[in-house]
């Protein structure tokens, strides 16, 4: 195991950065951090660092505690959103200067330089300063000064926030290139899921300091523990919505409103599920038929290429839902007004049922009816 912190506690006056936050990162592994601004995420790796001083709790690097350790010999490289490059200096001797601060040969120097530079893609900027590259060029000059002093493990700080699109994508795979070639640990932070979910052997999504749920990308989008995780991966985010038992039938459970009807006709076999509910259903688990039993109104219409996105409404409530451009109805999706009425269709299968503390309930069994049906069953009562 290359990092473990073991119950980190930091707080700066009132505000809780972090509280009780563990962690392990075994040698090789590519971890993300993620979460919202404000989250904790950064005060973590800069606890790793050594850049800051935690009130509680260990940080063991390769099984030896570094509290007391100075950041300089701790072994970690750390790339910052803004590379802070040398100036006056060039490209080839930002990336050098560690090495001759160590009093390393300057044949060896050169050989190492020219290594990093051509696995990062920058041999032809060597001799330009800062001043003469792009945004994009600057980072990769990060992760070549970085790469060079071949430490236990990366500590990223949002080296992508700034970037345009284009540049993101880029770096995105040079990044994945980088940890290929090196077969180091990295810790990667970010607030961008996209990130996190196409980089990283495994996520830990942390929100107020607390650590919400960890996992690989794939199990946190198909099995999240809470609302934050819940919503906080995929894009677009997944509808939620608060439901209530019914006065009518308890195995009923219905979106707050002036109707005693779920637009979703959920019914549930467990008479002893809490009096309230958050129903999440993603986007693109609607499934666009003109005999589905679920009933909106368009509002929006957008073409993103493959798919295309709908901002409906359900009753008093908006939803996202995502449909293939392929899709077929009666009339044309392309034909589709604001005001349009739709309807689509929900596996069961497809519900994330949480509590009222916001954690997911395990297999609850749920049926789904056409509201239609499921008026006549209450006022056949």
């Amino acid at each position: 195991m290359a990092i473990e912190l073991k119950k980190l506690n930091m707080a700066y006056g009132s505000t809780v950065a972090l509280k009780d936050f563990d962690l392990h990162v075994d040698d090789g592994e590519f971890v993300a951090i993620l979460g919202p601004s404000g989250g904790g995420k950064s005060t973590a790796l800069r606890i790793i660092a050594g850049l800051v001083l935690q009130d509680s709790g260990d940080v063991i690097i390769n099984g030896e505690v570094m509290n007391n350790i100075h950041p300089s010999e701790r072994n970690v490289a750390m790339v910052f959103q803004n590379q802070a490059l040398y100036p006056h200096m060039t490209v080839y001797n930002n990336i050098a200067l560690n090495l001759r601060m160590k009093g390393i040969p300057k044949q060896e120097i050169d050989r190492k330089v020219r290594e990093v530079a051509n696995i990062v893609g920058i041999t032809s900027i060597l001799d330009r300063k800062p001043k003469e590259i792009s945004g994009g060029q600057a980072q990769r000059v990060g992760l070549a000064r970085a790469m060079i002093r071949d430490p236990v493990v990366y500590l990223m700080d949002e080296p992508l926030t700034g970037l345009d699109a284009k540049f993101r994508d880029e770096m995105r795979e040079e990044l994945i290139k980088f940890h290929r070639i090196t077969k180091k640990s990295i810790i990667y932070v970010t607030h961008d899921q996209i990130e996190a979910m196409s980089m990283a052997d495994r996520i830990v999504v942390l929100n107020n300091g607390i650590k919400i749920q960890e996992g690989s990308p794939r199990d946190l989008y198909d099995n999240p523990e809470h609302v934050f995780v819940a919503t906080f991966l995929g894009s677009p985010a997944m509808n939620t919505f608060r439901f209530r038992k019914s006065t009518e039938d308890p195995k009923l459970f219905i979106l707050d409103s002036t109707t005693e009807v779920s637009p979703f006709g959920l019914e549930f076999a467990d008479k002893t599920l809490p009096d309230e509910l958050t129903v999440g259903i993603r986007p693109n688990d609607f499934i666009l038929s003109d005999d589905g039993e679920i009933k909106v109104v368009l509002q929006s219409l957008e073409f993103l290429g493959s798919v295309i996105q709908m901002r409906v409404k359900l009753g008093d409530s908006e939803l996202i839902i995502t449909v293939s451009r392929e899709s077929r109805t009666k009339t044309d999706i392309y034909d589709l007004k604001p005001e349009s009425p739709l309807r689509f269709s929900v596996s069961s299968e497809r519900f994330y049922i949480f509590g009222p503390d916001d954690r997911r309930l395990k297999n609850p069994i749920i049926k789904v009816h056409p509201p239609e049906a499921i008026m006549k069953k209450t006022q056949g009562k």
